[in-house]
């Protein structure tokens, strides 16, 4: 999970706050984690969009049907931040449960 927390990341950036419109209201979003990752031809680039949880599989709960309740649970949230993205870079997001540890990418 070391390439989830690496400052060297292009743009990296922790609770990264941005401000939008919604409904007519400006509304403040605070992003976990994001940063640019490049393949290794350092050409392409993926902007990652992390959030934190701090929950923990339930008892006799399996760690990737826990993580896939999950990533169902907050689609909606990531969605609406990578929404406020421009598509400059292709967009990934992914949920870390650090108290697991666990990574669970989220297709939105």
């Amino acid at each position: 999970y070391h390439w989830l927390l690496d400052h060297q990341h292009t743009e990296s950036a922790c609770e990264l706050v941005l401000t939008t419109m919604v409904k007519g209201e400006i509304k403040e979003r605070i992003l976990d984690r994001t940063f640019i990752k490049y393949s290794g031809d350092n050409k392409t680039g993926t902007r990652w969009i992390i959030d934190y949880k701090s929950s923990e599989p339930e008892t006799g709960e399996t760690l990737e049907n826990f993580a896939q309740r999950e990533a169902l649970n907050y689609q909606g949230q990531l969605a609406a931040y990578k929404a406020l993205f421009d598509q400059q870079y292709p967009i990934k997001t992914g949920l870390f449960f650090p108290l697991v540890p666990y990574f669970q990418e989220v297709l939105i």
